[in-house]
């Protein structure tokens, strides 16, 4: 396995084969590639994973990581950690690839969703499996705990509804 840095063609071409599942990279590669670093995994010259990290939030950075297997989304997590600091960050990642996440990060939470993007019609019977893992990486220092705590949990609440976690 070999992981390549801005090979953002590539992962769009990727991508592009089903679209629906890849909205934000699609949107970033072609609208914020300014704001955009993108790593992509390849074995025998076959393209078999990306990252995706976006740079524009206040906060924190925001990433997708995404593969056809273990190896390859191991290796991505492997080479973005040594690259850039994952103290605060938000990463989406399939829920599959959990226990390869949690070896490389130590999430302040984590949250199970459907999907990064769902349709009316997703939601019909039979419901899609839980099938993203967000979790959210915060560096706390510069913080109060209780500050910090119930400005997270303000945002959760105007954002989505609810504050559910685990």
């Amino acid at each position: 396995m070999k992981v390549m840095e801005n090979m953002y063609d590539e992962v769009l071409r990727y991508v592009l084969r089903e679209p629906f599942l890849h909205p934000y990279t699609i949107h970033d590669i072609r609208h914020l590639r300014e704001s955009t670093t993108v790593y992509a995994c390849y074995e025998d010259d076959v393209l078999k994973g990306y990252a995706l990290i976006f740079h524009s939030l206040r906060d924190h950075l925001s990433t997708i990581v995404d593969g056809e297997g273990d190896d390859a989304v191991s290796e991505l997590f492997k080479y973005m950690s040594s690259r850039i600091p994952l103290k605060r960050a938000i990463i989406h990642v399939p829920i599959q690839y959990r226990e390869i996440a949690l070896r490389y990060v130590k999430p302040l939470s984590l949250y199970e969703a459907y999907s990064m993007y769902t349709t009316g019609d997703m939601l019909k019977e039979p419901l899609m499996k839980l099938n993203v893992l967000f979790m959210e990486l915060t560096d706390l220092s510069g913080y109060e705990i209780p500050e910090f705590i119930s400005r997270r949990i303000e945002y959760l609440g105007k954002t989505y509804g609810a504050v559910m976690g685990n």
